[in-house]
């Protein structure tokens, strides 16, 4: 919950600084929602341990926006959706679709306005990727094509529709989202949108989201300080490659000597090539259990992610011997 409070105040452009023990929040012109601001009060507590524990002066980094130009480099987790990307271009397994059904009156056309100016907004709702001399870069696209696809359906069609609504995305041409609207009837609707992972995440979906309302209400939020291509130059600027380059000696040195794959028994043999075909398993865990790990990742200075992420891996290495 902290992590994400704290997302949507940066969104917001509110400075979130700790000094002796007090919370102080740097506020813009403007101010900000009733709602949120409800919602810092109400965790207050938290934030302050959170920040504490996790950010010093010398976390941060200032981030300086990115000179215009035509290209801009991929960050890393880009550069690894890429190559995958150009190893199956029919797959969506980075595909993050969502579906909304809507009940109520809707507003198609305030709707779809809403979407383009989201795209307006985020450059990297308009961002496509191409290869230059076998190095993959990101190009800004000014005003790509985009409308959102329109169909009549029933309970009864609603299936085929949504699995064909899901269909890869050509990297090299943007925008690598799409939006569809089923109309179930004149109080109905069933909303799909669906992205590349590559440009987006759980984090910045939250952003999204909250933008998108804000548009579709009839209201503009604050202007962005940042793009993505700034975080992404910065990331792969030499400075901080080198403040990198001794993090990763570490790691190389702690794994050098671990199996390149996982030796993991399975009850059917593995197929020759690589597919992404798998399955889910769902699951809820109780109140009681998600806060301590949550304050299991605060005590440890990291996401709740990391800590899950933790657990699966060692549940693996269990599994694997």
């Amino acid at each position: 919950m902290v992590v994400k409070l704290l997302s949507r105040l940066r969104k917001h452009n509110v400075d979130v600084r700790v000094v002796d023990d007090e919370l102080k929040l740097g506020i813009p012109q403007g101010g900000i929602d009733a709602a949120l601001l409800n919602d810092v009060r109400e965790h207050k507590a938290e934030i302050i341990a959170y920040v504490k524990a996790t950010y010093t002066d010398k976390d941060f980094a200032l981030i300086p926006p990115a000179p215009r130009q035509s290209l801009y480099h991929l960050t890393s987790m880009q550069r690894q959706f890429y190559f995958e990307y150009l190893l199956d271009r029919s797959s969506t397994a980075y595909h993050v679709p969502t579906i909304l059904r809507i009940e109520g009156a809707l507003d198609v056309e305030v709707l779809e306005s809403s979407f383009r100016q989201l795209m307006l907004r985020h450059e990297s709702l308009r961002t496509q990727f191409e290869m230059v001399d076998t190095v993959p870069y990101q190009r800004i696209v000014e005003a790509p094509a985009f409308a959102v696809e329109y169909a009549e359906g029933n309970e009864t069609t609603l299936a085929s529709q949504i699995a064909s609504f899901t269909r890869p995305f050509v990297l090299e041409e943007a925008p690598l989202f799409r939006v569809g609207l089923i109309r179930l009837s004149s109080e109905e609707h069933l909303l799909l949108i669906d992205f590349h992972h590559i440009i987006t995440d759980a984090v910045s979906s939250e952003v999204l989201i909250e933008d998108f309302l804000l548009f579709y209400g009839g209201s503009r939020p604050a202007p962005l300080r940042l793009q993505y291509r700034d975080y992404a130059e910065w990331q792969q600027s030499a400075p901080f490659q080198e403040e990198l380059s001794e993090s990763r000696r570490y790691w190389q040195s702690r794994f050098s000597d671990k199996p390149a794959v996982l030796s993991l028994s399975t009850d059917y043999a593995r197929p020759s090539v690589r597919s992404q075909a798998g399955a889910s398993e769902y699951f809820c865990l109780d109140s009681k259990l998600h806060h301590g790990l949550e304050q299991l990742a605060l005590s440890e200075q990291t996401t709740l992610f990391s800590v899950l992420l933790s657990i699966y891996t060692l549940v693996l290495s269990r599994w694997s011997g």
